[in-house]
């Protein structure tokens, strides 16, 4: 601890245009400009450390059942990450390396080995995560009798989860950290060059973006590497939505219903006062399917002009499997695939059930009702047809050519571009679900965010 940098970030403001309290921080020292209102922390290698994450963390270890767990967990990564680990001294030694995962796929020749090793370490925590008795309680529970509670507990174990992913991973060098309220829920720009984001020479050109998690887990904190190197890459600002949280905080109509409003805010002249033809608005992996349906409720109804395009990074379109190419992936995954969501097949159905319940009763009833609630499926051709297709944005999408996902992504394209989309398409090959986020470990990544970057500079070219 005596050795560990802490940078402190008291900073507290209040803008005028915005009305919203606001908590700032950079990554780089900052000086004083009001009175604190809060206290947040930074070791080198995390994102900010405050009043919110420290009540996660204490939270969940002092949760028995999670501390209970942990071991597991553990004992999940150290058997993935040592497979990485003998792989690796296999190929050193002129060998043939080793399998993934126990199956028949191999590790591709292209991975480093500290790649292939923080690939192995997320594999195992979520295969311990899938295995845990509190899924599997929600999983084979009965209608009515014992449901709420098997919901209570599986919320209380994701809150401990979150607990142990709260200090996230520290931002890019330089990149300032602001904290606003929208709608009564956090959301947090990333302005890149120490500026804040309501500075006359902060960028105008801006990035709205939903973090993935599986609409369970994550947040900016997660994410704020992979946002602050877009913003940076971009010459744009980012926002953050926190949008609620599965399952004890929303589901996915309690989710878009956020986004929505923090797009409206976010163009509001008394609130972010950005134009629309200044944004991009993305997502990774569930992120990305969020910003597939705010792009819906845009182009279907009169809430508010769209923005200039859309990056969608290794999106989650069809979490119910509807389509056949989706299950076939699934059904595989295990035995062929090695990216790191291999296997978490089960799990993920529970989260589609957590999350969708309502929309799945609703579907019926509304069945294109796209004002009211665009379907789970975003691969449904009727989405992206005549008019509707006419008033999307330019879309950008990137995936690994080796994750689970990949079909989700070609078949997205394909259906775009056949309905008159201006969509382009980057498949990274031999590599997992949202690679970018390992840009430190793999020069792809790295290439991808810039690519991206590019792409925001493009669509918005008069800011």
């Amino acid at each position: 601890v005596a050795c560990t940098r802490l940078t402190c970030l008291p900073i507290s403001s209040r803008t005028a245009r915005a009305g919203k309290h606001v908590s700032c921080a950079t990554s780089s020292r900052d000086e004083e400009v009001d009175k604190p209102a809060e206290v947040r922390v930074r070791l080198p290698w995390t994102g900010d450390i405050g009043p919110r994450e420290i009540k996660l963390l204490a939270d969940a270890f002092s949760d028995p059942k999670l501390l209970s767990s942990v071991p597991t967990i553990g004992g999940y990564m150290l058997r993935n990450g040592t497979a990485a680990l003998r792989h690796q001294a296999s190929i050193l030694r002129g060998g043939p390396g080793g399998k993934v995962g126990g199956g028949s796929a191999t590790y591709p020749s292209s991975w480093s080995g500290p790649f292939a090793f923080a690939n192995e370490l997320i594999a195992g925590f979520l295969e311990a995560v899938s295995a845990s008795n509190e899924l599997e309680r929600y999983r084979s529970r009965t209608r009515g009798e014992g449901e709420e509670e098997a919901l209570r507990r599986v919320g209380e174990y994701v809150r401990g989860l979150r607990g142990l992913m709260a200090v996230g991973i520290a931002p890019m060098p330089g990149t300032k950290v602001q904290s606003i309220e929208i709608d009564g829920r956090s959301a947090v720009w990333l302005t890149p060059d120490g500026k804040s984001w309501d500075d006359p020479d902060a960028p105008r050109r801006t990035v709205m973006w939903m973090h993935g998690g599986a609409f369970i887990l994550c947040s900016t904190n997660t994410h704020a590497r992979l946002l602050s190197s877009l913003g940076i890459a971009a010459g744009a600002k980012v926002l953050s939505v926190e949008y609620p949280l599965a399952p004890d905080e929303g589901r996915y109509e309690e989710m878009l219903s956020h986004v929505v409003e923090a797009y409206q805010w976010l163009t509001n002249p008394s609130g972010g006062g950005v134009d629309p033809g200044s944004i991009v608005v993305g997502g990774d992996s569930a992120g990305g399917h969020l910003a597939v349906g705010l792009v819906q409720r845009l182009i279907s109804s009169e809430v508010a002009k769209g923005p200039a395009g859309v990056v969608l990074m290794s999106p989650w379109l069809d979490p119910g499997r509807d389509d056949p190419a989706t299950e076939d992936a699934w059904n595989s995954a295990r035995d062929t695939s090695c990216c790191y969501l291999r296997g978490v097949k089960d799990s993920l159905k529970v989260v589609h059930d957590l999350v969708f319940e309502r929309v799945m009763e609703e579907e019926e009833e509304n069945e294109l009702a796209f004002s009211y609630l665009p379907p789970r499926n975003m691969l449904r051709r009727e989405l992206w047809d005549g008019e509707r297709a006419s008033r999307c944005p330019p879309m950008l999408v990137q995936y690994g050519g080796a994750e689970v996902l990949a079909a989700e992504s070609r078949n997205f394209v394909r259906i775009a571009s056949e309905s008159g989309i201006e969509v382009t398409s980057q498949e990274f090959k031999d590599l997992p679900h949202v690679f970018q986020v390992f840009d430190a470990l793999e020069a792809e990544g790295e290439r991808a965010i810039q690519s991206a970057g590019a792409f925001v500079s493009d669509v918005c070219k008069s800011s």
